[in-house]
């Protein structure tokens, strides 16, 4: 028994020592010592070809997009390539080393770590693939617009923004304020991107129930507006009364009393699908109201003598603006119908735009919202298409959230700031050539909507929240701009622009959530893209601590007004972004981009992508 285990030993021993040695070839024995004759050699297959490489998982699932920029292309992660498994039924092959093919995706330069407080308010990631962005994705609690930036370029644009889009409105009662060097100073600041004069339209409804001419001191306060800052004036005029004498003589006293070259247009009335509103809920309804039917029956006669009589003392004959509607839902037909009567006087056509309804809305969430922002702009490119076919461009001269001076809580609020940069998007992509956000500066129980109030009795001017969503807007247009498109995932928004002047991207992305969700964008180009493009951008960022409701500060890259409305440019510095790349083996750059997170609170950015050096 004892010698049978140690030729047992013996064995294993020997098979082991020869096999550590290479020794395939020498003489085995089996456990009792006897002598194994040597197995004939067996053929090993070759591993068989490996398969095709399998197609990268996609990105998050990102929800429908709006018409205007057509779905992004799945971005590349980093899939492994392993040899396929032996046939079933022969022997396991021998396992060779194999290629690991993978694509690598990763920021394409260094990202900054110098110290910005903006980083915590919008950051730039390898990937939309991220781990932070995937556990905020799957959590809910992030929504991921993604862009394909390459097609949107490739198309033709769906606008070119003018010059001088972004104007005011302001009544006839509240002109004295221009004039306040304060007043000034922020018109200074909203045309300081190389975007036009701004254009005034001033007079609104105190204007068309004015019989005589202007107070001598509106028109010193708006020649001193022209000489401080280059503004120019559609101004309103008489049709309320309907006496042509009245109009002419206020045309009349325009031409003399302001700065040659100020004025661009002359505006007979104001809303006057309202003449026969009558009091509601509790609101004055319009000032000496007109009989019900007057607009069907006396409307286009009333026009057709005012805007002959206005033409007739205008510099040029063609310099009237109308029907300076109170919403763009007015029908085509009906737009055409007073069109036909007036058009060789004309030379805009004129409509406003109120988001939401004062008697019903109460919250911001609901003004903004894709839903509602689209419907009640709905109408416009075809009042734009009608206007064209009059060889006339269209503005909004009278826009905010609300009417009646807005309300509380909702006019005055960040979200109002979004809404108002939103809107004006949408109005310049529909074909609209201006929006001019309407201001009561002289009444602060009925300002709730204005970005610039005007104390009269404290000869105090302050800027309100509002105003940030306008200054974003002039820089997103700064030096011209062309619309590419636009993207949207539940309420997280993109849209795509291109600088006329200088060639650079720019994305302006708007967080709409009522709910504390983040935003996500994805910006993917293609390599010849990335070529034409730098690989870092900068990021102005649009934040409130309480989000949309916030009524209390916006910092705007790290500036705001406080309290008082006086401007606090603290640490105002754009934040650094950097853009990813995917490479595959061999340095390859097959693909990249800029995935980029508003955190929560952030309600806005816009990313401004510079051009290559040297690149056509």
């Amino acid at each position: 028994m004892k010698t049978g285990l140690r030729m047992r030993l013996l064995a294993l021993l020997l098979v082991a020592g020869l096999a550590a040695h290479g020794a395939a070839a020498q003489q085995l024995y089996n456990a009792r010592g006897e002598p194994i004759a040597p197995a004939p050699p067996r053929e090993v297959p070759p591993p068989p070809p490996p398969e095709p490489q399998p197609s990268p998982p996609p990105p998050p699932p990102v929800e429908a997009q709006l018409p205007g920029l057509p779905a992004a292309e799945p971005q590349q992660t980093e899939p492994r390539l392993l040899a396929s498994p032996a046939a079933s039924g022969q022997p396991a092959p021998v396992r060779r080393p194999t290629a690991v093919v993978a694509y690598t995706t990763k920021f394409s330069v260094q990202p900054s770590t110098e110290w910005n407080p903006g980083h915590q308010r919008i950051k730039s990631y390898p990937s939309s693939l991220a781990r932070d962005m995937r556990r905020l994705t799957a959590a809910k609690a992030l929504t991921l617009t993604a862009v394909n930036a390459s097609a949107a370029e490739a198309a033709a644009p769906l606008a070119s923004v003018p010059q001088s889009f972004l104007g005011l409105s302001i009544d006839l009662n509240d002109i004295e304020g221009v004039a306040h060097p304060d007043f000034i100073g922020l018109v200074q600041q909203l045309t300081s991107h190389s975007t036009g004069p701004m254009i005034f339209r001033m007079g609104a409804n105190s204007a068309d129930r004015l019989v005589g001419p202007w107070p001598a001191a509106a028109y010193k306060a708006l020649s001193e507006l022209h000489a401080a800052t280059g503004a120019k004036f559609i101004m309103g005029v008489n049709q309320h009364a309907e006496d042509p004498s009245v109009t002419k003589q206020q045309v009349e006293e325009a031409v003399r009393k302001l700065p040659a070259g100020s004025i661009v247009g002359f505006a007979p009335g104001n809303e006057p699908d309202m003449y026969t509103l009558g009091p509601k809920n509790g609101k004055a309804g319009s000032l000496m109201p007109k009989q019900d039917g007057w607009l069907g029956t006396s409307w286009i006669p009333t026009s057709q003598k005012v805007y002959t009589a206005a033409a007739s003392a205008a510099p040029r004959s063609d310099m009237l603006a109308g029907p300076d509607w109170s919403h763009v839902a007015i029908e085509p037909a009906k737009l055409e119908w007073w069109l036909r009567s007036v058009k060789a006087t004309l030379g805009l056509v004129s409509v406003h735009h109120y988001g939401g309804d004062v008697f019903e809305d109460d919250s911001i969430a609901d003004l903004v919202s894709e839903a509602r922002m689209t419907s009640k702009l709905s109408n416009l490119p075809n009042i734009v298409r009608t206007a064209r076919n009059y060889g006339l461009p269209v503005r909004i001269t009278e826009a905010a959230t609300l009417s009646y001076g807005g309300v509380q809580g909702i006019s005055d609020t960040a979200g109002a700031a979004i809404w108002a940069l939103d809107a004006a998007l949408e109005a310049a992509a529909a074909g609209a050539e201006g929006m001019h956000f309407h201001q009561v500066l002289a009444r602060g129980s009925n300002a709730n909507y204005n970005a610039i109030d005007y104390d009269a009795a404290q000869g105090r001017v302050r800027a309100k929240l509002p105003i940030w969503g306008l200054v974003m807007f002039q820089q997103a247009v700064e030096g011209g701009a062309d619309i590419l498109g636009k993207a949207i995932s539940g309420e997280c928004k993109v849209w795509l622009l291109r600088g006329r002047s200088r060639g650079d991207l720019r994305a302006v992305i708007i967080n709409k959530a009522p709910d504390g969700r983040e935003c996500a964008a994805d910006l993917r180009m293609s390599p010849a893209q990335l070529a034409k493009y730098g690989p870092r951008a900068d990021a102005q960022y649009l934040y409130a601590t309480a989000g949309l409701p916030d009524r209390w500060r916006i910092y705007y890259s790290g500036a705001f007004y406080d309290s008082w409305g006086s401007y606090k440019p603290v640490a105002e510095r754009a934040v650094p972004m950097t853009r990813y790349e995917t490479t595959a083996p061999g340095g390859r750059v097959v693909s990249g981009g800029w995935a980029m997170r508003l955190t929560n609170g952030t309600l806005a950015a816009l990313v401004t992508i510079p051009r290559a050096a040297g690149a056509a």
